[in-house]
């Protein structure tokens, strides 16, 4: 069961860390009480820190729900998928490229990954900006990004 639902979430997410917190937090959090959302805040946390993110959010997930060996399964569940994609779209690649309908699709894709990252970053802060020493220090970065 645990391994088929990182199979699932890793056949149809798309985008990045903060797409893949949004979709564990209905399924793990709300739906299956398997994690806690500041588990899943730690998560997502640990994962811009390391290269890639959505690799090690999913491994942390997988180690803190099971240890290791729920790390080793989450990882490969989630990732399947995408490999799998990657060997039988490579030659259709292009085709779909010059296809109107697939074209589009894949367009309205990207279009909306930056719309769920919005919405995913309000999520999140809403449940980290608890305290106002945390507020400030996340002002303050944001100043210094711009």
């Amino acid at each position: 069961m645990y391994f088929m639902y990182f199979l699932r979430i890793g056949s149809v997410r798309y985008g990045t860390g903060s797409l893949l917190i949004e979709c564990l937090q209905g399924g793990l959090v709300d739906r299956l009480h398997w994690l806690t959302r500041t588990a899943l805040l730690d998560a997502g946390a640990a994962g811009p820190f390391t290269p890639g993110a959505v690799l090690p959010t999913a491994t942390f997930v997988g180690y803190m729900m099971f240890g290791w060996p729920g790390a080793i399964v989450a990882t490969a569940g989630f990732f399947l998928p995408s490999f799998l994609s990657v060997v039988v779209t490579s030659a259709l690649a292009g085709r779909l490229q010059r296809g109107r309908w697939t074209a589009a699709s894949l367009d309205s894709a990207n279009g909306a990954a930056p719309v769920l990252m919005i919405g995913v970053a309000i999520r999140l802060a809403g449940d980290a900006l608890t305290r106002s020493r945390i507020v400030l220090s996340g002002a303050l970065m944001g100043l210094l990004l711009l």
